[in-house]
């Protein structure tokens, strides 16, 4: 029993070491794989690299490996792969019309809403206007809008950017403007 102990103990011992030695090698040839680089000039004066020196030539230093990382994809509902693009986002979502503190009469008519977008709308992008914190209808596709008010005072406008899926990719700044109503208790003269 004591033979086949000192047997296994024997082998176990000379595992380690071959592993050791293996693992050793292993470093010892990646270490001569990196090799230097030189650059000369041909004999047609063009510039010319190599793996090996030449008369006149010089050791190039590079600073790294060139990487180059795919784009991500993703697996579609269709089975198709798709590109993983960044999130769009708008530069510029500003409310250009009426503009911050415009008194606005009810005898100009509706009230015009003009933004101004860089980029421009996307196709499936729809802008819904907000008075006082309230929407005022659905989302549309344009930057020209027309509102009526019904109260007077001071109100404030803001502009948010939904995608297709009614998801808000931006928003304006908030702006404020006072709406005049003529009141029902005043008469125009000449009655």
């Amino acid at each position: 029993m004591q033979i086949f102990g000192l047997f296994v103990e024997r082998s176990w011992s000379k595992l380690i070491i071959m592993r050791k030695i293996t693992l050793a090698s292993l470093l010892l040839l990646s270490l001569s794989v990196s090799a230097e680089i030189y650059e000369g000039t041909g004999p047609n004066g063009e510039i010319v690299y190599s793996d090996r020196p030449a008369e006149g030539s010089k050791p190039v230093e590079v600073k790294g490996a060139s990487t180059y990382k795919p784009p991500k994809y993703r697996r579609s509902t269709t089975g198709e792969s798709e590109v993983d693009v960044a999130p769009f986002s708008y530069k510029v979502i500003t409310i250009t019309q009426p503009s911050d503190d415009a008194t606005l009469f009810d005898s100009e008519g509706p009230v015009a809403v003009t933004i101004k977008l860089d980029p421009a709308l996307r196709e499936a992008d729809r802008i819904l206007l907000y008075v006082d914190g309230r929407p005022t209808g659905k989302p549309l596709h344009a930057t020209s809008f027309s509102l009526t008010l019904e109260d007077r005072g001071e109100h404030k406008l803001l502009a948010e950017v939904q995608d297709s899926k009614g998801k808000a990719v931006g928003r304006s700044g908030s702006i404020q403007f006072y709406y005049r109503k003529h009141s029902v208790l005043f008469k125009k003269k000449g009655r």
